[in-house]
């Protein structure tokens, strides 16, 4: 009687035995096909619930690991994306200006040209190389800021000197399309940032608007709280289309109303820039009536 029951008791241990087996490796099995289904980047397979114990507790480990593995992949293919596309876009805009000097060259070399034409093919490649270069640079500080590479300065800055020097600076376009720049900026308002850079974000903005405004005005306020100082920069020209008004910060992106030369990347750095020196930019528009930048640096809250 004892040796069957011990038989029977023996019995019952194999069999449990080989159905924990059966589990086990119906668990790693399951285990094999998730991790070759992560590693072939087809999905993320969601978490099996059968297993149990220590089993289990490796499946959670495995599914933390691979899902932190495909959000780096989806990261990466993104970068990649993102600099195809930017290159992309660089190489279409170098083209155009590249063409036009090459045009502009074959011109000069022909002897009927009259001086007066050849000082305008000149003046256009000036114009041209002056493009490129502008581009350039642009392009390479953005890289810089997006690699972390560039460290902007910790200054106090008067920001009426910065905007005086700004519209100086484009007196002569001004006058040219007849557009009145006025500023309202008082002496005592004082931000926190790099000087240089802070006049770069701003002086996009502001050739932005003249760009779009023909006999009319752009007018520079500012004033300043315990929180943030706020700079609105308005103007009274054509307006954005509501339609590209979401996308006028995305870099390379051209509006209905762009002009011929516009690259799209002006404001896609002025906003870079105001963000990366605790600042945010906004902007309104109606068309017909004008565009308002709206400006904030807000400041450092020392507890």
């Amino acid at each position: 009687m004892i040796y069957a029951f011990l038989i029977l008791v023996i019995l019952v241990l194999v069999v449990i035995i080989f159905r924990m087996k059966q589990r086990t490796d119906r668990s790693v099995d399951q285990l094999i096909d998730y991790l070759t289904r992560v590693q072939d980047r087809r999905e993320m397979p969601p978490l099996q619930k059968e297993a149990e114990g220590r089993m289990k507790i490796l499946q959670s480990e495995i599914y933390k690991v691979s899902s932190a593995l495909m959000e780096e992949y989806a990261n990466e293919a993104t970068k990649n994306r993102y600099l195809e596309d930017m290159l992309e876009n660089i190489s279409h805009q170098i083209k155009t200006p590249l063409t036009s000097i090459v045009i502009m060259n074959d011109l000069l070399k022909r002897d009927a040209l009259s001086e007066a034409e050849r000082k305008k093919c000149l003046i256009r490649i000036d114009q041209e190389t002056s493009r490129i270069t502008w581009l350039t640079m642009t392009l390479l500080t953005i890289a810089r800021l997006d690699a972390g590479s560039l460290v902007l300065k910790k200054e106090e800055v008067r920001l009426k000197d910065v905007i005086d020097d700004i519209l100086s600076s484009l007196a002569i376009q001004a006058d040219l399309k007849d557009v009145a720049m006025k500023e309202d900026i008082s002496e005592n308002i004082i931000i926190t940032g790099d000087k240089e850079w802070t006049r770069e974000a701003f002086l996009n903005i502001i050739k932005n608007c003249l760009e779009h405004t023909d006999s009319g005005s752009i007018i520079v306020k500012a004033n300043q709280t315990n929180i943030a100082s706020e700079v609105i920069i308005s103007d009274t020209g054509k307006g954005i289309d509501p339609r590209d008004l979401p996308h006028i910060f995305e870099r390379f992106y051209r509006g209905s109303n762009s002009g011929s030369g516009s690259i799209g990347i002006g404001l896609a750095l002025s906003k870079l820039l105001v963000n990366m020196q605790n600042g945010v930019i906004d902007v309104s528009s109606e068309v017909g009536k004008g565009t308002a930048f709206t400006i904030r640096f807000y400041r450092d809250v020392t507890i």
